[in-house]
């Protein structure tokens, strides 16, 4: 997993974008919720946004949600989205933005989104991809990763203190 840091440049420059992996962001949120606690300035309304946002991606990350939770979900999305066009008029809703418009009804139709989500198959996607760029074999691609990915599940069993498979 690679290490998330947020150096001065971000800060200081104009471009505002984090550019993070999914899970580094969740944990950024997760610990912003924490710090938020401790320390803010509640009378800040980027702060408030901001602190709303995170209590809808709490909410959608939970294992367990009520079908109370999920109307009163609907409503923070909708606030969300509107408080984001009063705060940002200079800015468009992106696509991802408007999709949280729909996991209210994901979440009725499915159950809780962590359930049906795909974070582990990125995540081995993203392996086979880093992979395939090291892989200098192009005749048998398929072979190849497959022999590679076989060989690193192999090496994972191996430095555990247990193995997997006992051998017998």
């Amino acid at each position: 997993m690679s290490t998330f840091l947020l150096t001065d440049n971000v800060f200081n420059s104009d471009d505002t974008s984090l550019r993070q992996s999914a899970s580094s962001m969740i944990v950024f949120l997760k610990l912003l919720l924490l710090t938020e606690k401790l320390n803010c300035d509640r009378e800040n309304e980027y702060v408030t946004f901001l602190s709303q946002f995170c209590e809808i991606v709490k909410l959608l990350m939970a294992s367990v949600i009520s079908v109370e939770t999920v109307a009163m979900l609907k409503i923070m999305i909708e606030s969300h989205l509107k408080k984001f066009k009063d705060l940002f008029p200079e800015k468009t809703i992106k696509a991802k933005q408007h999709y949280l418009v729909h996991l209210w009804n994901a979440i009725i139709r499915y159950g809780p989104l962590t359930q049906v989500w795909s974070m582990r198959y990125e995540g081995k996607h993203q392996f086979i991809k880093q992979r395939m760029s090291d892989n200098p074999n192009f005749k048998n691609v398929v072979k190849s990763l497959s022999e590679r990915c076989v060989m690193y599940e192999a090496s994972l069993n191996i430095e555990s203190s247990t193995l997997y498979f006992p051998l017998t």
